[in-house]
C-alpha cells in the first residue's frame, strides 16, 4: 500500500484515477500534468481539508459482535422474557466479555 500512497512513479501512473494522493508532496508533483478539471478537484479537496475535523477513533476490537448481541437482548426485553434490568445486565456482561477477548 505504501507504494500506491507515497511513490511518485505510482502517482504518475494512477494520476488521480483513484482519488487525490494523500501524501502532499506526491499530490503537488502531479499538479502540472492534470487537466483543468482535475486541478479544480485537487483545489476543492485542499479547501475541504481545512474545514473538517480529525477522524474519530476506530471502534474497539470486536465492536461488530457487540452490535449483533444487541438484537437478542432487545428482543428478550421487548417480549418480556426478561426485565429491563436483567436484560441490561446480561447485555453489559456479554459486551464486557467480548471487549476483553483478543
Amino acid at each position: 500500500m505504501n507504494f500506491f500512497i507515497t511513490n511518485e512513479e505510482a502517482a504518475n501512473i494512477l494520476q488521480i484515477e483513484r482519488g487525490v494522493p494523500g501524501d502532499a508532496s506526491v499530490a503537488a508533483q502531479l499538479i502540472g500534468g492534470l487537466t483543468p478539471t482535475e486541478k479544480k478537484i485537487v483545489d476543492y479537496l485542499a479547501v475541504v481539508a481545512q474545514h473538517v475535523s480529525p477522524l474519530p477513533p476506530p471502534p474497539p476490537q470486536n465492536a461488530g459482535e457487540i452490535d449483533r448481541a444487541m438484537r437478542p437482548a432487545w428482543d428478550a426485553i421487548a417480549f418480556d422474557s426478561v426485565s429491563v434490568e436483567e436484560g441490561a445486565v446480561a447485555f453489559y456482561d456479554q459486551a464486557q466479555s467480548i471487549l476483553v477477548r483478543t
